[in-house]
Formats: structure tokens, C-alpha cells, sequence
């Protein structure tokens, strides 16, 4: 694990949670995140419901990571996903994206979640 994961992914999700419940929309939040619009399930109408299940995909993803975080090493999803949380360079929104994109190349992440994780469209 990197140090200092935790704390990255924490206050990029605070921080990212309200840019979401923000937006005055729930398709100009998922362009934000770079989502594809048309693959949003139907039953996220709501900005409050979208930033949740946004915030439950990216935990039950790092749990997932996590399950396979043995033996440690920096091919691993659990330390890219961190590395992603990590980057300094991209602004909260950006990084949602890019670990979405992280989980888009990882095919068991992809079909465990195919509306958050599809290529922008």
C-alpha cells in the first residue's frame, strides 16, 4: 500500500462528494467524472443518489483491490487505484475519472459494475 492512501482517498472523496451533490445536473456531474451518460442507471435521478453510489462503487472497489493486495507490489489495482488518489497534478473530480478509468481496465471491476465504469459516451 502507499503511504498516505488513506488520507488521499478521503479528502478527495470529501471534497468530490460535494462537487457532485454541486452540479446543476445529474448528466453535468457523470460528464464531469467522465462517465458515459447513457449508462447511468435509470434510477439515479438525483445528484444525492448518484454521489452515493458513486461513493459506495469507489469503496466496494478498493475492498475488492484490497482482497487482492497480496503479496504487495506496484502492479497491483490496490496501488494504482492509491497512486491515482495520490496524484497531486489532477484536481478531486479528475481523480473519481481516472479511477473509474483504473477500474474500466480491470475486466472483473468492469462487470461488477458496468454503468460507472463505461467508457465515456
Amino acid at each position: 500500500l502507499s503511504e498516505g492512501c488513506s488520507d488521499a482517498v478521503r479528502s478527495t472523496l470529501e471534497v468530490a462528494k460535494e462537487l457532485i451533490k454541486g452540479a446543476s445536473s445529474v448528466r453535468d456531474a457523470v460528464e464531469n467524472m467522465k462517465m458515459c451518460v447513457d449508462t447511468v442507471p435509470e434510477y439515479i435521478t438525483t445528484l444525492e443518489t448518484l454521489s452515493a453510489d458513486v461513493m459506495m462503487a469507489i469503496g466496494f472497489s478498493f475492498a475488492d483491490y484490497d482482497m487482492d493486495a497480496y503479496p504487495p507490489g506496484e502492479d497491483l489495482g490496490l496501488y494504482k487505484a492509491c497512486r491515482t488518489f495520490q496524484d497531486e497534478t489532477s484536481s478531486p473530480m479528475e481523480k473519481v475519472a481516472n479511477f473509474f478509468q483504473l477500474l474500466g481496465e480491470d475486466a472483473e471491476e468492469e462487470e461488477e459494475y458496468p454503468g460507472l465504469v463505461a467508457e465515456e459516451g
